[in-house]
């Protein structure tokens, strides 16, 4: 069985050997990690990206919407870098083209007058108030048909659970029947009230424990995407043994074969390596800086 640890072993030592043949300054502990994380850009392969980044990121703020750049941006292995190195340029150069391609089994959602952005949210889902609502990685966005909804996994080991339960302000019970024992429910969130909207809850309504303790991100991701008339892809990578090992193990795989099957209609995994693949067709320049950074 391949194992995380030496997925991730691999993947340090990638990024080490990166930085150091670009003779960027790095954490003395952490060679994978950027010394300082105001030196971000140094972590972004094209120039015409970071600098839409922080266009985009002004101009969001500047709406009182949020752009948050990730605490560790600045880290070799940031997924978020990662795709903002992978989708960036593609969306500096509006290439509608090669968008198409990738995600061909729904082409006919990407056109010129989707608006297509990074950290996506939208506060009126699950009535979220707090500083970081609900997010996507990536959006193609319609008006009056289907939008495309991506988040992107590089070297996590998980999807992101609950922070109440963390933070030791839950003991864990499972709300299926009292939605009310879930304090974000108390507080007006409707993760339960969706969950049961679309029978997403089916499958634990027997368990002592609440599903979302664990696996919170994956079905606000699927429950928001559904509620918004999205598709939802998770972008994973290959060589990532948590969440795609097979049809039947892996986190997503369980997951998704847990879900209901209007749900499972909307949701989708594919690979790094695919999109790689489709893109190297088109002789993009940047694409061997790019598989050399990440070891593809």
């Amino acid at each position: 069985m391949n194992r995380f640890n030496n997925f991730r072993k691999e993947m340090n030592e990638i990024a080490t050997k990166y930085f150091k043949d670009k003779s960027l300054s790095v954490q003395s502990k952490y060679p994978y990690i950027l010394a300082n994380r105001n030196n971000w850009h140094d972590n972004i392969i094209l120039q015409s990206t970071w600098e839409y980044i922080e266009s985009y990121k002004k101009i969001s703020e500047s709406k009182s919407i949020p752009f948050p750049l990730h605490k560790y941006i600045h880290h070799g292995l940031s997924s978020q870098a990662f795709i903002f190195n992978l989708l960036g340029p593609l969306l500096v150069d509006n290439d509608i083209h090669s968008f198409r391609k990738l995600f061909f089994e729904h082409q006919e959602l990407i056109s010129e007058q989707t608006i297509m952005q990074f950290e996506y949210c939208d506060r009126n889902v699950f009535n979220e108030k707090q500083q970081q609502p609900t997010s996507f990685d990536f959006a193609f966005l319609n008006k009056g048909k289907k939008s495309i909804l991506i988040e992107s996994k590089l070297v996590e080991p998980n999807f992101g659970g609950c922070s109440v339960i963390e933070n030791g302000d839950c003991d864990g019970q499972n709300p299926c029947s009292n939605h009310d024992l879930c304090y974000l429910s108390q507080i007006g969130r409707t993760y339960w009230d969706l969950m049961e909207k679309y029978n997403a809850d089916e499958s634990y309504r027997n368990d002592k424990i609440c599903p979302l303790s664990i696996y919170y991100q994956f079905y606000r991701e699927v429950l928001f995407s559904k509620e918004k008339n999205a598709e939802f892809y998770l972008l994973y990578d290959e060589r990532n043994p948590a969440f795609v090992r097979d049809e039947k193990r892996g986190l997503y795989s369980i997951l998704y074969n847990n879900l209901p099957n209007e749900l499972k209609q909307i949701t989708h995994k594919i690979s790094i390596q695919n999109i790689i693949k489709r893109l190297e067709a088109s002789n993009i320049p940047w694409m061997i800086e790019f598989k050399k950074k990440y070891g593809l």
